[in-house]
Protein backbone atom coordinates (compact mmCIF):
# COMPACT_ATOMS: atom_id res chain seq x y z
CA UNK A 1 0.00 0.00 0.00
CA UNK A 2 0.88 3.55 -0.65
CA UNK A 3 0.03 6.54 1.10
CA UNK A 4 -0.96 9.71 0.12
CA UNK A 5 -2.10 13.50 1.77
CA UNK A 6 -4.56 15.27 -0.01
CA UNK A 7 -4.64 19.46 0.67
CA UNK A 8 -7.06 21.98 0.87
CA UNK A 9 -7.76 24.96 3.18
CA UNK A 10 -11.15 23.28 4.03
CA UNK A 11 -12.48 20.04 4.71
CA UNK A 12 -13.30 18.60 0.90
CA UNK A 13 -14.42 15.39 -0.51
CA UNK A 14 -11.83 13.49 -2.49
CA UNK A 15 -12.16 11.43 -5.47
CA UNK A 16 -9.58 8.92 -7.02
CA UNK A 17 -10.21 7.97 -10.32
CA UNK A 18 -13.69 9.20 -10.70
CA UNK A 19 -14.76 7.43 -7.22
CA UNK A 20 -15.91 9.26 -4.10
CA UNK A 21 -12.26 7.83 -1.99
CA UNK A 22 -12.24 10.10 1.22
CA UNK A 23 -11.47 13.78 2.81
CA UNK A 24 -9.13 16.08 2.37
CA UNK A 25 -6.72 16.98 5.21
CA UNK A 26 -6.19 13.10 6.10
CA UNK A 27 -3.58 10.25 4.95
CA UNK A 28 -5.10 7.58 2.78
CA UNK A 29 -4.19 4.35 2.05
CA UNK A 30 -4.20 4.04 -1.84
CA UNK A 31 -2.96 1.29 -4.09
CA UNK A 32 0.72 1.53 -5.99
CA UNK A 33 0.45 2.99 -9.13
CA UNK A 34 -1.40 6.35 -11.51
CA UNK A 35 -4.13 7.70 -10.03
CA UNK A 36 -6.39 11.24 -10.90
CA UNK A 37 -7.30 12.91 -7.65
CA UNK A 38 -10.00 15.79 -7.68
CA UNK A 39 -12.26 17.35 -5.12
CA UNK A 40 -15.47 16.83 -7.03
CA UNK A 41 -18.22 19.63 -7.29
CA UNK A 42 -18.02 22.61 -7.27
CA UNK A 43 -14.85 22.79 -8.71
CA UNK A 44 -13.85 26.14 -7.10
CA UNK A 45 -10.13 24.93 -6.55
CA UNK A 46 -7.14 24.47 -9.11
CA UNK A 47 -5.84 22.33 -10.83
CA UNK A 48 -9.14 20.47 -11.71
CA UNK A 49 -7.57 17.73 -11.15
CA UNK A 50 -3.98 15.89 -10.87
CA UNK A 51 -2.98 12.86 -12.48
CA UNK A 52 0.02 11.76 -9.78
CA UNK A 53 1.80 8.20 -10.25
CA UNK A 54 2.00 7.25 -6.25
CA UNK A 55 5.21 5.02 -5.38
CA UNK A 56 7.72 5.09 -2.84
CA UNK A 57 5.86 6.50 0.45
CA UNK A 58 5.06 5.69 3.41
CA UNK A 59 2.45 6.99 6.31
CA UNK A 60 5.20 9.23 7.72
CA UNK A 61 6.33 10.24 4.39
CA UNK A 62 3.06 10.56 2.65
CA UNK A 63 2.99 11.92 -1.10
CA UNK A 64 1.41 15.79 -1.19
CA UNK A 65 -1.28 16.06 -3.55
CA UNK A 66 -2.28 20.11 -3.09
CA UNK A 67 -5.58 22.08 -4.10
CA UNK A 68 -5.60 25.37 -3.78
CA UNK A 69 -9.40 27.77 -3.74
CA UNK A 70 -9.98 28.78 -7.45
CA UNK A 71 -10.09 32.73 -6.06
CA UNK A 72 -7.14 32.71 -3.97
CA UNK A 73 -5.39 31.52 -6.93
CA UNK A 74 -6.65 34.09 -9.40
CA UNK A 75 -5.60 37.10 -7.40
CA UNK A 76 -2.18 35.15 -6.70
CA UNK A 77 -2.07 35.82 -10.49
CA UNK A 78 -3.19 38.73 -10.48
CA UNK A 79 -6.50 38.73 -12.13
CA UNK A 80 -8.61 41.13 -9.97
CA UNK A 81 -12.27 40.89 -8.56
CA UNK A 82 -13.33 37.83 -7.14
CA UNK A 83 -15.09 35.33 -9.55
CA UNK A 84 -19.39 35.95 -9.35
CA UNK A 85 -20.99 32.95 -7.74
CA UNK A 86 -24.12 31.89 -8.92
CA UNK A 87 -26.45 33.78 -6.76
CA UNK A 88 -24.60 37.27 -7.50
CA UNK A 89 -25.30 36.94 -10.82
CA UNK A 90 -28.90 36.31 -10.12
CA UNK A 91 -29.26 39.49 -7.99
CA UNK A 92 -27.53 41.15 -11.27
CA UNK A 93 -29.91 39.92 -13.50
CA UNK A 94 -32.89 40.60 -11.19
CA UNK A 95 -35.62 43.63 -11.80
CA UNK A 96 -36.35 45.78 -8.75
CA UNK A 97 -39.07 45.21 -7.35
CA UNK A 98 -42.18 47.38 -8.18
CA UNK A 99 -43.24 47.01 -4.06
CA UNK A 100 -45.26 50.28 -3.50
CA UNK A 101 -43.97 52.07 0.16
CA UNK A 102 -45.08 51.36 3.43
CA UNK A 103 -47.75 53.90 4.48
CA UNK A 104 -48.30 55.12 1.11
CA UNK A 105 -52.30 55.00 0.08
CA UNK A 106 -53.52 54.30 -2.89
CA UNK A 107 -55.44 56.73 -5.38
CA UNK A 108 -58.93 57.20 -5.05
CA UNK A 109 -60.82 55.83 -8.01
CA UNK A 110 -62.62 57.65 -10.13
CA UNK A 111 -66.97 57.01 -10.17
CA UNK A 112 -68.29 55.42 -12.99
CA UNK A 113 -70.73 57.03 -15.09
CA UNK A 114 -72.42 54.15 -16.20
CA UNK A 115 -75.53 53.05 -14.39
CA UNK A 116 -74.71 49.36 -13.25
CA UNK A 117 -71.26 48.51 -12.27
CA UNK A 118 -68.77 46.76 -14.82
CA UNK A 119 -70.74 47.59 -17.54
CA UNK A 120 -68.68 49.48 -20.15
CA UNK A 121 -69.72 52.50 -22.03
CA UNK A 122 -70.33 52.04 -25.71
CA UNK A 123 -68.03 53.11 -27.98
CA UNK A 124 -67.54 56.77 -29.37
CA UNK A 125 -68.45 57.22 -32.96
CA UNK A 126 -65.79 59.58 -34.77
Amino acid sequence: MEFVFVSFPTRRRVDMDGQQFGLTQRVLKVPPGHHTFDLGMPRDYTPVFQNVEVVNTSAQTPLDVAFRPLVAALTAVGAGAPLMTRARKKAARKKPSKKKAKGRKKAPRKPSTSKRRGRRRPARAR
